[in-house]
Order: structure tokens, then sequence, then C-alpha cells
């Protein structure tokens, strides 16, 4: 349902209900609805850099990802 590999953050919107988390390599957004996950996404967002840290600003309107360089030209 999530994304590869360990989970390196997650992070919580009381707002909207909804909870993201940031694996190493992908990232993936769930709304809570009846005590349950759904997933907002299709399919995780994949990324060649990094995930060290997600967060929402915007008063959950946004999801803020940060990722590490891998250096790769």
């Amino acid at each position: 349902m999530g994304g590869t590999g360990a989970v390196e953050d997650i992070a919580y919107d009381p707002v909207h209900g909804r909870i993201t988390c940031i694996y190493r390599k992908s990232s993936q957004l769930w709304k809570i609805r009846d005590n349950e996950l759904v997933p907002v996404l299709q399919s995780p967002l994949v990324s060649e850099g990094y995930g060290k840290s997600v967060d929402f600003c915007d008063d959950g309107a946004s999801v803020v990802m940060y990722y590490l360089e891998t250096h790769k030209w």
C-alpha cells in the first residue's frame, strides 16, 4: 500500500484527516476514513533522491518533502 523500504518520516494533518509518509525513494498520502487508510494517490510517488522528511503546510493544503541529493548527473 505504501512505498518500499524503511519509513523515514510520517506527518499527520488533523485539518483534513490525512497521513503522509516518506520512504527512501518514494512517498504516499492517505485519507483517514472510518478508521481505515484510503490512498489518495493511485500509486506512490517515486523520486531519484533519498527521502528524509515530510510535513504538511498551508493548514494541510500542501505537502513538503525533503530529499538528499544523489549526485547523479
